[in-house]
């Protein structure tokens, strides 16, 4: 038997070099990195070139995936949240349906925190 241990609190700072960009249309999560690379470039966004990383939700709001690629291939984190769900947000009605992040609005939102208060609230 083979066994790995390793510990993985939260992805590696991408070094200021990554744009992320979170999906505000609900993902279906039986997509794997194929795929969901293919649905990043509908929004322009080629994630094969290493300089972005798409994070996609699930109808749910319970299941997020990260996608991005280094020079050594994809990687893609998976995140379930026991607990709540990923925060529900907006674009505008002419809006084209993503959202850039910061790294730490990104450390926010993949542990289930809000990073955008809601309207009404303000």
């Amino acid at each position: 038997m083979l066994f790995f241990n390793f510990s993985f609190n939260k992805p590696r700072k991408p070094e200021g070099k990554y744009k992320v960009t979170l999906n505000l249309n609900p993902c279906s999560m039986r997509c794997g990195i194929p795929s969901l690379t293919a649905e990043a470039m509908l929004y322009g966004i080629d994630l094969t070139k290493c300089r972005d990383v798409m994070i996609f939700v699930s109808k749910s709001r319970k299941i997020l995936k990260l996608v991005w690629y280094d020079n050594k291939g994809p990687f893609m984190l998976t995140r379930v949240l026991r607990h709540g769900g990923y925060q529900r947000l907006l674009d505008r009605v002419n809006g084209n349906g993503t959202k850039e992040l910061t790294y730490a609005e990104l450390e926010l939102y993949i542990d289930g925190d809000r990073i955008m208060v809601k309207p009404e609230a303000c």
